[in-house]
């Protein structure tokens, strides 16, 4: 966020995907999302597919494993059907990938998301650093961000800040 997001590049359109699936998962966490929510979900995590790629479910997976209170792991996915919000982001990719690989040749599909996916890990490529270059690099970007972090983080511990987050008094 804090390099790219002056530019509408994949990144930002796969966080700004991850963010809407993560934010209708919590919503049917809540209760608070009808039982078609999935398919919301599922457009998300499709977009963020097409977008960047897999790591679009990281934080609606999170989320969905996240322990929380009088429910069991097996409640959550099933309020969720993140089983189904996950099969239709995939078949909306692969309606994508599957034409594409048709039309261009699976070396095509392979070259564009698998070797790529190769190179950035090792630090080849468009990237220049390897993926552990990101735990160094991120404190030092997220540290603009601190007092706003700070500030919800302590702002959420108390009743009157989460009244003013919005967030119901749990």
């Amino acid at each position: 966020l804090h390099e790219l997001g002056r530019t509408g590049r994949p990144d930002m359109l796969s966080t700004a995907f991850a963010t809407i699936a993560a934010a209708l998962v919590d919503r049917a966490l809540l209760a608070k999302a009808g039982s078609r929510a999935w398919l919301g979900i599922g457009l998300a995590l499709g977009g963020g597919f097409l977008s960047k790629g897999p790591v679009v479910l990281l934080v609606p997976v999170a989320l969905v494993c996240l322990p929380r209170a009088g429910t069991t792991l097996g409640a959550r996915w099933r309020r969720t059907r993140l089983d189904l919000a996950l099969g239709l982001g995939l078949l909306l990719a692969a309606a994508w990938i599957v034409p594409a690989g048709l039309h261009g040749g699976w070396g095509y599909v392979k070259r564009l998301v698998l070797d790529q996916v190769g190179d950035r890990v090792r630090g080849e490529s468009n990237h220049k650093e390897a993926v552990w270059h990101y735990l160094v690099a991120a404190p030092t970007g997220w540290l603009p961000w601190s007092p706003v972090l700070l500030g919800t983080a302590v702002a959420a511990c108390t009743a009157r800040g989460r009244a003013l987050l919005g967030s119901a008094s749990h």
